[in-house]
């Protein structure tokens, strides 16, 4: 291995998935190194995004499941989860937020096994006595380098003191581990949907508004500003959207309508309304329309797209055959409970594999930190307070 060129054995490094990287770390301590330093990290996840390589889908129905994406679903092992119970909520860079109270909220990265537990941060409607709904995101702002989760609370019903009830929005900061309020939040989310996806440094989710069909709500997380987002031209007379997710490095809206088929539309350039186009119109499996269609990545080759339908099934849609298929895990169909709930039953996102780390980098210097005082402090002890006597 001497004689191979460095340039060469990162250029080879670069596109193996995690799992095998976190074993070629005890190769040598230049190897262990370099894998380890953020310039490699940041690396690895360009080329498997670029090369739409290292995915899985991750799916919270009873259990949590971790199937590797490549045409067909093989169930792959999660270890042991500390967080019960466990709901996706979305994924970013390697990256899984994961949250199962208000103040249960944890960042995890499926492919290191690694996990940290947001610190707990109060609610801000101490005098409600009725339920509250919670909705979750998360994302990656580049321009200071940091991971943010939102979360906004939603009280249902009246206060004790007869108050109105708006959302708080509150934002964490990975970099600071810490919380803050976002003021003046004036959107209210719809209870049957998870908060939408990330794309370009922005949150993006549905919203209910005046109008029927709702509006799509962008949060810029580097200004962070929240500001409305531009929808496609459609008739919009017995339609309402359903969710807006990423798919793909291109932002995805699901339409459902009472009477035809529901549609999905893909935004060909980033913020320009006019690309918007439909990319497929999905016949409704029962005479019931469809409440919650979630198009979750195109296939290896491209011409299939895999659905999550009405949160209890995983579909594959053939975009040149128009035709639809069940989605097999291990060679059985996935089905969730469709029991007579209109709340899916499960929610999955895709992950792309990645070394990044789901701590602080303030609590990971620290770690280091010490560990070089410790080192010193042993130097020290050998050179100065013992001293060998031949």
């Amino acid at each position: 291995m001497s004689d191979v060129p460095q340039d060469v054995i990162k250029l080879v490094l670069y596109r193996l998935p995690p799992k095998s990287l976190l074993r070629f770390r005890s190769v040598c301590k230049a190897w262990c190194s370099l894998i380890d330093s953020k310039e490699f990290i940041n690396e690895q996840l360009r080329q498997s995004r670029e090369s739409n390589s290292n995915r899985s889908v991750l799916l919270d129905s009873d259990e949590l499941f971790h199937l590797r994406f490549d045409d067909k679903l093989v169930r792959l092992d999660t270890g042991n989860f500390p967080c019960e119970p466990k709901s996706v909520v979305v994924s970013c860079n390697g990256l899984v937020l994961i949250s199962s109270a208000y103040d249960n909220i944890v960042l995890w990265n499926p492919s290191t096994r690694k996990v940290n537990k947001l610190p707990s941060t109060p609610l801000d409607f101490p005098d409600y006595t009725v339920f509250m709904q919670v909705r979750c995101a998360f994302g990656y702002d580049s321009k200071h380098d940091d991971y943010k989760v939102i979360r906004v609370v939603q009280p249902i019903g009246e206060s004790e003191v007869g108050s109105e009830c708006f959302p708080c929005a509150k934002m964490y900061s990975l970099r600071s581990n810490s919380w803050k309020t976002i003021a003046d939040f004036p959107y209210v989310l719809p209870g049957e949907t998870n908060w939408g996806g990330y794309l370009n440094d922005t949150l993006h989710t549905f919203v209910e508004s005046g109008n029927r069909s709702g509006s799509i709500m962008a949060f810029d997380l580097a200004k962070e500003e929240h500001y409305e987002f531009p929808k496609p031209e459609y008739n919009r007379a017995d339609c309402c959207l359903v969710s807006v997710e990423v798919m793909q490095g291109y932002l995805t809206l699901a339409i459902s309508r009472e009477s035809i088929n529901s549609e999905i539309w893909v935004m060909k350039e980033y913020g320009v309304k006019e690309s918007w186009v439909k990319l497929l119109a999905l016949v409704p499996l029962t005479s019931m329309p469809c409440q919650h269609l979630c198009p979750l990545a195109y296939s290896k080759c491209g011409d299939k797209v895999l659905l999550v339908y009405n949160g209890a099934l995983l579909m594959w849609y053939d975009l040149k055959t128009k035709t639809r298929g069940v989605a097999c895990l291990d060679g059985s169909p996935f089905i969730g409970d469709s029991g007579d709930d209109k709340i899916p039953t499960f929610n999955a996102v895709v992950c792309v594999g990645s070394l990044v780390s789901p701590h602080s980098p303030a609590m990971a210097e620290g770690k280091t930190g010490r560990k070089k005082i410790s080192k010193k402090r042993d130097d020290d002890f050998l050179s100065v307070g013992f001293k060998l006597v031949l």
